[in-house]
């Protein structure tokens, strides 16, 4: 696979991705593949992982152009796998002292209400997609119960499972794990986080490297506001036609 992951969207996401230079990764229980909400035992998985999606084909793709990059008329993102900074976790009190790691600043993994889980390392942050026959079978076949505990190598590699219908999409995943922080002792299982979105902030060198592709379907006005977008926050980043402009027909409305 190369060093770059390509990721298709619309205008205004290329917009708040480099005015405010963070990745958002969605709650699983939030993506268009309802199958992926989860609930084992008390762990709702689908609620307490977070992902961003990309590709690591540099061909372009009709499908995601179409689904994702705003019906062609958005941009497609190319950016460096290792985009996200990585800082020591300082582990609060209760929790073991080992030393990890998490991809943002640690006044970011830990808040008042909230806990990102950190890794043991910084490798495969970014992982393909396995698309398989039966989601949950998978889910649970990688889970086991000690004691009361469900357990799991690392349940993060379990939002990397999508039902085969979606094998299409030839995905990569990043994917992060965030633990509600307990207010009441008495409550039982794991505490689902209050939001559907987490922002990690990516590096400015790897802003600087971005490669902005232009929708088949764009038109003059689509361009003018990515090379103003660019000139203002990202004017490093280069900007390019797609190679299916002047293939694809707009259908009429």
């Amino acid at each position: 696979m190369s060093d770059r992951i390509f990721h298709y969207t619309t205008t205004e996401s290329l917009a708040y991705i480099i005015s405010s230079r963070r990745i958002r990764f969605t709650r699983l229980d939030q993506f268009d593949d309802v199958l992926e909400a989860r609930t084992i035992g008390q762990f709702r998985f689908g609620e307490m992982l977070f992902a961003s999606s990309w590709v690591a084909s540099s061909v372009e793709d009709y499908p995601q152009w179409s689904m994702y990059g705003d019906a062609m008329r958005g941009v497609r993102l190319a950016l460096p796998k290792d985009m996200f900074e990585w800082h020591d976790f300082i582990a609060p009190p209760e929790h073991f002292a080992l030393r990890t790691y998490v991809p943002m600043p640690m006044s970011e993994a830990l808040g008042q209400d909230f806990m990102v889980h950190p890794f043991l390392t910084t490798s495969d942050f970014c992982k393909p997609v396995a698309y398989v026959d039966d989601v949950g079978a998978a889910w649970e076949s990688r889970t086991w119960t000690d004691g009361k505990d469900l357990v799991s190598d690392d349940p993060r590699n379990l939002a990397c499972f999508k039902d085969k219908r979606w094998e299409f999409q030839s995905e990569h995943r990043f994917v992060i794990q965030i633990h509600g922080l307990r207010k009441d002792s008495l409550a039982q299982g794991p505490v689902t986080p209050n939001f559907t979105h987490f922002d990690i902030p990516i590096s400015q060198s790897a802003l600087q490297s971005l490669e902005v592709t232009l929708g088949p379907l764009r038109t003059d006005a689509d361009r003018l506001i990515v090379d103003a977008l660019l000139a203002k926050y990202a004017p490093k980043a280069t900007v390019n036609e797609s190679s299916l402009l002047g293939a694809i027909r707009a259908k009429r409305r």
